[in-house]
Order: C-alpha cells, then structure tokens, then sequence
C-alpha cells in the first residue's frame, strides 16, 4: 500500500508540473499571438513634436493651459 501511495504522489506531483508548464506557454503564445496581430492591424502611434503644451493648476478645472505659448498637442 505505502509503495502505491508514494507512486500516486510522484504521478500527481509530475501532473501539476506538467500543467504548469502547459499553462506558461499557453499564455505566452496567446501574448505572442496577440502582439502580432495588433502590428498587423492597428497604426503606428502619432510622432510627438516639441514643444509641447505646458498646463498650470486651476482650482476650477484642475489644470489649464499655460498662457502665452505656442506647441503640439498629440494629434494637431
């Protein structure tokens, strides 16, 4: 009975081994995967230009633009 047991451990302990190993690829090659198609599909990020805008703190509004500057925003 005692030389089973030790065989189920030993079996069962090469089990969860196993499946955490299948589960580490599992989710490496859906990232991977994931990456690939978003390269494919999705645009380049927009190019940022300098200077870019300077805010101030408002009480009103959190923040605002600074006066008197001229910059880029993200997409204009």
């Amino acid at each position: 009975m005692r030389g089973a047991t030790a065989a189920t451990n030993a079996r069962q302990s090469t089990s969860v081994r196993g499946n955490i190993a299948l589960l580490a690829l599992s989710i490496a090659f859906a990232l991977i995967a994931s990456e690939i198609v978003a390269r494919a599909l999705l645009p380049a990020p927009l190019p940022w230009l300098y200077p870019q805008l300077r805010y101030r703190p408002d009480p009103d509004v959190i923040f605002a633009l600074a006066p008197n500057q001229q910059g880029f925003t993200a997409d204009k």
